[in-house]
C-alpha cells in the first residue's frame, strides 16, 4: 500500500520544489550494499545515474529529493547440497555472483551554509528503496529477489561553484515493505552531479 503512494508524494515534493525556486540536477551516483551473504542478497556494489531536485524555503533551510537508478552485483553464498534431501550434509558452501538494479527516492531536510563559492549542507530524511536481484536455483533452493524498504537516512555534502555537487548518503534504518527475509544492513550512495540555474518564473503584464 505504502509503496503507490511514493509517486505522488514524489510528485507533490517536485511541485512544492518548483513553487520554491527549485534547482535540478543530475548526478553520477556509486551504490554500495551491505547485507548478510548466506541465503540473502548479498553484499556488493553498483553504478548508476540521478535526477535531483534542490528547493530552499529559507536562507539555511531547504528539501532535496532525487530519483537513483542504479545496477551492479553482489555475492552471495548458498549450501552445496539439495535442502530437499534429510540425509545430506553441506560440506561447503557455493558462492554466486548476482547482478541487481536498485531503485531509490530519497527525501533529505537538509540545512546549509554558504561561504566564498562553496556550500556545505546536511540533514536527515527518508528514502523509499526497491531491490530486484537476478534469482538463482540451487538444486530446488529458491530464493525471492524482491526487496522494499522504507529507510532512514542521512545526507551531507558541499557544492562548488555553484554548479558541481559532491554529496553522500547514509542509508541505515529499515522498515521492510515486503520480503522481510532478505535482509539488508546499509546502503551508501555516493554522487557526483552538476545542478543547473535555477528556474524563474515569468511574470505576465
Amino acid at each position: 500500500m505504502i509503496k503507490y503512494l511514493i509517486a505522488p508524494l514524489f510528485a507533490l515534493a517536485l511541485s512544492f520544489s518548483v513553487q520554491a525556486q527549485a534547482r535540478f540536477g543530475l548526478a553520477f551516483d556509486y551504490e554500495h550494499i551491505q547485507a548478510p551473504r548466506y541465503e540473502n542478497i548479498g553484499s556488493g556494489s553498483g553504478y548508476g545515474g540521478s535526477f535531483f531536485v534542490r528547493a530552499p524555503f529559507s536562507s539555511h533551510w531547504g528539501l532535496d529529493g532525487s530519483l537513483d537508478i542504479a545496477a551492479g552485483h553482489t555475492q552471495t553464498d548458498y549450501p552445496s547440497f539439495s535442502p530437499s534431501s534429510v540425509f545430506s550434509i553441506a560440506t561447503a558452501l557455493v558462492t554466486q555472483r548476482r547482478s541487481f538494479v536498485s531503485t531509490t527516492l530519497p527525501l533529505h531536510i537538509v540545512y546549509s551554509l554558504s561561504f566564498q563559492n562553496v556550500r556545505v549542507f546536511a540533514g536527515p530524511g527518508l528514502a523509499f528503496s526497491h531491490i530486484q536481484a537476478e534469482e538463482y536455483d540451487f538444486h530446488g533452493l529458491k530464493l525471492d529477489p524482491n526487496c522494499s524498504m522504507l529507510i532512514g537516512s542521512v545526507r551531507a555534502g558541499c557544492q562548488l561553484y555553484q554548479h558541481v555537487v559532491l554529496s553522500g548518503e547514509f542509508r541505515f534504518f529499515k522498515a521492510y515493505l515486503s520480503n522481510d527475509n532478505n535482509r539488508v544492513s546499509n546502503f551508501l550512495s555516493v554522487k557526483l552531479g552538476y545542478e543547473f540555474k535555477p528556474l524563474k518564473h515569468s511574470a505576465r503584464h
